[in-house]
């Protein structure tokens, strides 16, 4: 499949812990299908991951069938220092993303300061 296309959309935030969704679009190319958790890191200005890598929350969805220009989606959540009771919260200015089967990652401006990330299934955007 092409490169997906990707940027932050705000869903809410529980507990002071913010959980933006992130779609990614099939831009071009024979339909492709996707299952399963993305590989999540923050990153900071200098392109260095910060902190761990996103922690899986939730169980393996069904695949999503993608034609071009439609959209799956995961949601993600920044635990800040408020919710995970941790004091010194690591900035980051990017989100890095492996789309599942993905060897090509995305890299998108997303600014927090977080504890702890974690992250969903694919699912179809809605």
């Amino acid at each position: 499949p092409g490169t997906p296309i990707a940027a932050p959309v705000a869903r809410g935030c529980a507990a002071g812990s913010p959980y933006p969704a992130l779609p990614s679009r099939h831009p071009a190319g024979p339909p492709c299908s996707m299952r399963g958790f993305p590989g999540v890191w923050l990153l900071n200005d200098a392109v260095a991951i910060v902190g761990q890598p996103a922690t899986r929350d939730g169980t393996t969805g069904p695949s999503v069938r993608l034609g071009v220009g439609q959209q799956a989606q995961f949601i993600f959540r920044v635990g800040t220092a408020t919710r995970t009771g941790c004091n010194l919260p690591r900035p980051s200015s990017q989100v890095e993303v492996y789309p599942p089967g993905q060897t090509v990652p995305m890299r998108i401006p997303f600014t927090t300061g977080s504890c702890a990330i974690s992250v969903q299934s694919v699912t179809a955007a809605k």
